[in-house]
C-alpha cells in the first residue's frame, strides 16, 4: 500500500479487507465487506478504510490515468487506479475505527497502517471497519447514478 506524505512515496505491506469496486463514467467507487463471503444485494457494507475516499465511497483519483471504459474488461485498470496509487489524505473521518472510536485524521490513518505493517498482520482487523450505512444493492445504485 503506497502513501505520499511530505516527500518521497513510501509503502507498507499490509492486508486489506475484501473490497467492492465499481466504476461508472469517470468515477471510481469502493466499499469494504465485513468478511470474505460472496456478497448479496442485502449485504451490509463498510467504508473502505482507505485515504482519498469520500463518505459516499467515491474515490479521489487525483491525476491517475483512468481507463477509457467501465466494462468488465477494464476492471483491472480501475483496480490499478486504487491499488497502485499513493494515498495522501483523509476525505472524511469515518474511513476507519481505531481504538474503539470512529473518526480519524491523516496522522491516525498512517499510524494505523504503519502498525499493521510492523505487526505483520495476517488479516485486516474487522473491528476497524466503520459502517457505510447502506447495503450492496444501494451501493450499486449509487455507482450507476454517479453519486
Amino acid at each position: 500500500m503506497w502513501f505520499a506524505s511530505g516527500g518521497k512515496p513510501f509503502k507498507f505491506d499490509v492486508p486489506w479487507p475484501h473490497l467492492v469496486v465499481g466504476a461508472c463514467g469517470p468515477k471510481l467507487h469502493v466499499a469494504a465487506l465485513g468478511g470474505g463471503r460472496r456478497p448479496a444485494p442485502k449485504t451490509r457494507l463498510f467504508h473502505a478504510p482507505l485515504m482519498n475516499v469520500f463518505h459516499t465511497g467515491a474515490v479521489c483519483v487525483g491525476n491517475a490515468d483512468l481507463p477509457e471504459s467501465c466494462g468488465l474488461e477494464s476492471m483491472p485498470g480501475w483496480e490499478s487506479v486504487l491499488t497502485d496509487t499513493c494515498f495522501s489524505h483523509v476525505n472524511h473521518p469515518s474511513t476507519l475505527r481505531t481504538t474503539g472510536k470512529q473518526g480519524v485524521d491523516n496522522k491516525e490513518h498512517l499510524d494505523f497502517w504503519r502498525g499493521l505493517g510492523k505487526g505483520k498482520a495476517a488479516a485486516f482487523p474487522r473491528e476497524s471497519l466503520a459502517p457505510l450505512g447502506c447495503d450492496l444493492g444501494r451501493f450499486i445504485e449509487r455507482v450507476a447514478h454517479g453519486q
